[in-house]
């Protein structure tokens, strides 16, 4: 208990911001694998370029 006494308020606001930071990055991760896996062509049909022949 001396050793969570002895931190300071500045490093608790640091450690709880690294926190924040690493949750908010899985969290994106998180949304963007999910997204992928839901809509298999992210690239609309009439945004590519047609071969003409």
């Amino acid at each position: 208990m001396d050793l969570l006494s002895s931190i300071g308020l500045p490093h608790w606001l640091m450690i709880a911001g690294a926190a924040l930071i690493a949750m908010g990055s899985l969290g994106l991760v998180f949304r963007r694998s999910t997204q992928a896996a839901s809509d298999p062509d992210p690239v609309p049909t009439a945004s590519r370029p047609e071969a003409s022949k």
